[in-house]
């Protein structure tokens, strides 16, 4: 496969799949039309950000420290925090990457709502709404681009049997894209119940003291 690097070639690639001629541009929507070019302007973005949403991709990966909001929550949390612009999934909260097992947290609209941190900022992870094409992993062009092609396949060609055999190869290659995006860079720890935690820990005699919910590798 050629270098993919704009949302051009990801939206003709995507249209290979549906036996469609490539398109020159992707035009702005401007009004509703059956126009591939409209068709692939009003969908692009919804697919790409469908697609990060589904996974913790590597390449997508950020870090942040939130501001606390001038105003808290009406009820059942103490602050909210603003979420980046660019925010399409939470990873962690607080600096240890630990993940999201066992905290309290909500997100409503443009806001982060969490007890912990400090009285003024809070660090998270997250993944973002990558728009840069050029930063995509190979694999993960090719799930886009299927995602893509589902997306539009009915009201392209009007095929529900082709839809289905999309679904199915966006199967395939959506198991494949996540086991090698995991297998760059394993969890360097991982969550075990408090229960066996403490066994193991005590089982031995140890009175070292160390949080039995995380066991590093």
């Amino acid at each position: 496969m050629a270098d993919i690097t704009t949302a051009l070639q990801v939206c003709n690639l995507g249209l290979s799949y549906l036996k469609i001629p490539a398109v020159d541009s992707i035009t702005v929507l401007t009004a509703p039309s059956k126009e591939v070019k409209e068709v692939c302007a009003q969908w692009y973005d919804l697919s790409r950000q469908e697609a990060l949403r589904a996974h913790p991709w590597n390449f997508a990966k950020a870090r942040a420290q939130l501001a606390i909001h001038t105003s808290d929550p009406d009820f059942g949390y103490e602050n909210q925090y603003v979420l980046p612009t660019d925010f399409s999934r939470l990873r962690f909260i607080g600096s240890n990457n630990y993940g999201l097992v066992g905290l309290d947290y909500d997100i409503e609209g443009a806001y982060l709502l969490y007890d912990g941190g400090d009285e003024t900022t809070l660090n998270v992870g997250y993944i973002k709404d990558e728009e840069d094409v050029s930063l995509f992993d190979p694999l993960f062009v090719t799930y886009l681009a299927l995602i893509f092609a589902k997306n539009i396949c009915y009201g392209v060609t009007g095929k529900t049997t082709l839809r289905r055999d999309i679904r199915e190869m966006l199967l395939e290659t959506g198991n494949q894209a996540r086991a090698i995006n995991g297998q760059d860079k394993p969890p360097r720890r991982v969550t075990k119940s408090n229960v066996l935690g403490a066994r193991r820990k005590f089982a031995g005699g140890s009175s070292q003291v160390t949080d039995p919910k995380y066991i590093s590798f």
